[in-house]
């Protein structure tokens, strides 16, 4: 950035430096100011002549054949390609207008289209659940089970008989209930 600016800078300064050199620092004497008079003068004076006309008049050439053939080309083939050129750019927006339609259809039928998938994927998500919980409750039919199965009914019988002849009276209090 800084070398940028000080291109710049120095650009500016020689051009302003050559410029202000380039003019005569000292004034003219009388001589060379009435001998550039009279040289304004004269060169006034024939401005507008036939020696120093104020527009040059261009006066046209003799035709080549070369000219002759590109005018009579231009006068009868040019209109005739120009006439085909613009209907096959009539053609040309016509089928372009028909690809821009095509377009819009198919953008239609992607957008169709997720609607259905994110329905399929919600159904594809229940599907799943519902597989899972069946998976589950397989796991949970087949697993095993202990039921306690009581031959006696009598409590303290079967107490007595577990305890072999010792008998605890706070074992009798307890209720048992019968499995499920």
């Amino acid at each position: 950035m800084k070398l940028r600016s000080l291109v710049i800078s120095l650009t500016l300064l020689a051009a302003f430096a050559s410029d202000s050199w380039g003019q005569s620092k000292r004034p003219p004497s009388s001589s060379e100011a009435a001998s550039k008079q009279n040289t304004q003068t004269t060169t006034s004076d024939q401005r507008g002549t036939e020696n120093m006309p104020l527009a040059v008049k261009i006066l046209p050439g003799e035709k080549t054949t070369a000219d002759t053939a590109k005018e009579k080309y231009e006068a009868e083939e040019k209109p005739s390609l120009d006439r085909a050129l613009s209907a096959y750019t009539g053609w040309l927006a016509i089928f372009t207008a028909a690809l821009f339609f095509a377009a819009a259809i198919q953008v239609g039928l992607f957008l169709w289209q997720l609607r259905l998938i994110q329905a399929a994927s919600k159904d594809t998500r229940d599907a799943a659940d519902a597989a899972k919980l069946n998976a589950q409750a397989v796991i949970d039919a087949q697993r095993a089970h202990l039921f306690v199965a009581v031959v006696q009914h009598d409590v303290i019988e079967t107490i007595q008989a577990g305890n072999q002849g010792r008998h605890d009276p706070s074992i009798e209090k307890t209720k048992m209930h019968a499995p499920v």
